[in-house]
């Protein structure tokens, strides 16, 4: 449906991207979505997909999963946490530098299998500022850190992106306010409970 992975430069340096979906996923989407889909282990196919980047000759190498974990105490920043996350970022290669993960909703920055896994929680309220010191002779990583940042409305706006959404203003405005259907009663069946 989409390609597992992406190689981009950036900052003169090249840095391959793979994309992983949960074997969950089928739990979680509407089936009728899904239909001629198939998923494989995520640590199988991170696997394969870092190989293939490998054979590339790509060294610098960031997987973005949408699994997570928890944190136990809350610290945007801590890295005592338990879930999922935890089993597959160990197990994923070791040619992989960096986790960027999700699913949860919660914030943590951690080292785990020797990757930086990082998990920004939701809705915004927080941005993960990755860091990767990567050798421009060799194209290894050398180094990695992150944080999460509180999103603040204190920063001034951006020029270029302000235009960029008032270019794209007009047809939002347009669609969002286009009538496609109304509800007149209850979408489930009068015998069936509502949704809790």
């Amino acid at each position: 449906m989409f390609p597992s992975s992406a190689v981009r430069e950036v900052g003169g340096v090249t840095i391959g991207f793979i994309g992983l979906a949960l074997t969950a996923t089928p739990t979680i989407v509407q089936p009728f979505n899904l239909q001629g889909i198939t998923f494989l282990p995520e640590v199988e196919a991170g696997n394969q997909a870092a190989a293939a980047l490998v054979a590339q000759g790509v060294k610098a190498i960031v997987v973005l999963i949408h699994e997570g974990g928890r944190p136990k105490v809350s610290d945007i920043n801590g890295c005592d946490i338990t879930g999922p996350i935890i089993d597959v970022a160990t197990r994923l290669s070791s040619d992989i530098d960096v986790v960027v993960s999700g699913h949860s909703h919660r914030a943590y920055v951690c080292t785990i299998g020797g990757k930086l896994v990082t998990s920004a929680e939701s809705l915004g309220r927080l941005i993960t500022d990755i860091d990767l010191r990567i050798d421009r002779r060799t194209g290894d990583v050398v180094a990695k850190t992150a944080r999460n940042v509180i999103v603040s409305r204190d920063v001034p706006k951006s020029p270029a992106i302000t235009a960029l959404l008032e270019h794209y203003r007009p047809m939002f405005v347009t669609l969002g306010n286009r009538v496609v259907k109304r509800i007149t009663a209850p979408r489930w069946p009068p015998t069936t409970r509502p949704p809790a």
